[in-house]
């Protein structure tokens, strides 16, 4: 999803409406329901290292 041929997949409309950020949802999900146990909103804080 990287570099310049992918450009309108970085948009404010594409976050909601692209593919492949539906399937980086859904994984991400995944996996914060393996490490959590359960699926639960507000999502847990994610430190961003470096």
């Amino acid at each position: 999803m990287s570099g310049g041929q992918h450009a309108d997949r970085w948009t404010t409309n594409a976050l909601s409406t692209d593919q492949g950020w539906d399937l980086a949802r859904r994984l991400a999900r995944q996996v914060l329901t393996a490490e959590q146990g359960t699926w639960s909103q507000p999502l847990p804080e994610i430190t961003v290292i470096r």
